[in-house]
């Protein structure tokens, strides 16, 4: 998931200019929760 955030993934794109690495990361824990895959 960091990664497809960090360098974007099919239509969605890269939000590497845009969030640091913690926050890709926090990003990425919310998303994975939110979606249940992080139970």
């Amino acid at each position: 998931m960091a990664k497809a955030l960090r360098n974007g993934l099919g239509q969605m794109p890269s939000y590497k200019d845009k969030l640091n690495d913690a926050e890709i990361a926090a990003l990425a824990l919310y998303v994975s929760k939110a979606s249940g895959g992080g139970k």
